[in-house]
């Protein structure tokens, strides 16, 4: 963690204002009446790979003690949303599960809350009673790389996540078209790397990796433009389309390997919270 005079160490490979974000947001999960909070677990580029001030979500996997009433999960949300977020802030990509969710080894783990603090509305259980394949990606990024915000160590509460199951669920996430297509793009570029060396990075480093690879990095370079810019190229649908279905080959190739790696050193941050 790196020091910043007068205050606690920096969380992660974040910046100022989004640690003093990720703090008031923390400090809210605690402190809800009707959620018991076992542990809170920053991952993704807050942790690994290149965090962009502005534009990279905050990720965090809360866990709950038990199953969360609609009614409890709807105000959770609210209180988590009305934490002020500094300027230069994107917002928080918050996912909430029970600790049975999370010691579970299940395809379609159930999510007792989803929210992006910067759009959209919360969705609940209820929205998804058969749960969703994407959350084995964020228990194995935090058995990968998580940081225990508050809370035992990942691998204290996260079930091991066998290798064909995070590549099911890759290949899951590569087939959601309402994505935009530089993340789409950068998502199977990441993906190709953890099927080819079993290495869990960001959608940057994963794009980086990629265009080295590949005889033509265009798409590649186009979507690694949008993603740190903000603006870039126009990313024909077609090509896309040919690119993502050679991504998904090459993840149905890598099934045959050592299961996703976990973190044996506690990776832990010292603040008010606890």
């Amino acid at each position: 963690m790196r020091a910043v005079r007068g205050r606690p160490p920096l969380i992660g490979l974040l910046d100022p204002p989004a640690d003093r974000y990720l703090r008031a947001c923390v400090e809210v999960l605690r402190r809800h009446r009707g959620t018991e909070l076992i542990g809170a677990y920053l991952y993704g580029s807050g942790v690994i790979g290149t965090f962009l001030p502005g534009r990279s979500d905050v990720d965090v996997v809360a866990v709950v003690a038990g199953p969360l009433r609609r009614d409890t999960a709807l105000a959770l949300a609210r209180q988590v949303t009305a934490v002020p977020r500094p300027y230069g802030v994107k917002g928080m990509d918050l996912a909430v599960v029970s600790a049975t969710a999370a010691a579970t080894r299940s395809p379609a783990p159930r999510c007792e809350m989803k929210l992006l603090t910067f759009w959209g509305e919360p969705r609940t259980a209820d929205e998804e009673p058969e749960g969703d394949r994407r959350m084995v990606m964020h228990f194995a990024c935090c058995l990968d790389h998580g940081i225990a915000l508050t809370g035992p160590h990942p691998a204290q509460v996260f079930a091991p996540v066998a290798r064909e199951a995070y590549l099911s669920a890759l290949r899951a996430e590569l087939a959601m078209r309402w994505l935009s297509p530089q993340y789409r793009v950068l998502n199977a570029c990441r993906d190709w790397r953890y099927a080819a060396e079993s290495v869990i990075c960001s959608k940057t480093e994963g794009g980086r990796w990629a265009r080295d690879r590949l005889p033509d990095p265009w798409l590649v370079d186009a979507a690694l433009q949008w993603q740190t810019e903000g603006a870039g190229p126009v990313i024909d649908v077609v090509e896309l389309e040919e690119f993502l279905r050679q991504m998904e080959d090459r993840l149905l190739a890598g099934q045959a390997e050592p299961p996703v790696p976990v973190a044996t050193a506690p990776r832990t941050w010292t603040g008010a919270a606890r």
